[in-house]
């Protein structure tokens, strides 16, 4: 435990020390971490591996949205494709059946 050692011998400094260490950290979260909002951990996954640099924190947002979007296009077209299926099966079975 160093907070007691660092209270007792530099004191207000150490909260000095904190701050500036807090500090430190503002700018390594905003270009390091991605923004991961309205995001599923599928599309997550792919952000980080279409990102050719290990620094992507800024333009995440929008490289975020363009996946999300994709998936969502993907999404929708197998759906129509799976309920456009269903329809041909059931004239089928309704014309067999006369």
């Amino acid at each position: 435990m160093i907070f007691p050692v660092l209270i007792a011998n530099i004191k207000y400094g150490t909260y000095n020390l904190w701050a500036g260490t807090n500090l430190a950290f503002i700018p390594m979260i905003y270009y390091l971490i991605p923004e991961t909002n309205q995001g599923a951990l599928e599309d997550i996954d792919v952000l980080f591996e279409t990102n050719p640099r290990w620094l992507i924190g800024p333009g995440s947002k929008k490289k975020l949205a363009a996946i999300v979007q994709s998936r969502q296009e993907i999404e929708a077209s197998a759906a129509h494709e799976k309920h456009s299926g269903k329809e041909e099966e059931m004239v089928e079975s309704v014309e067999t059946k006369n």
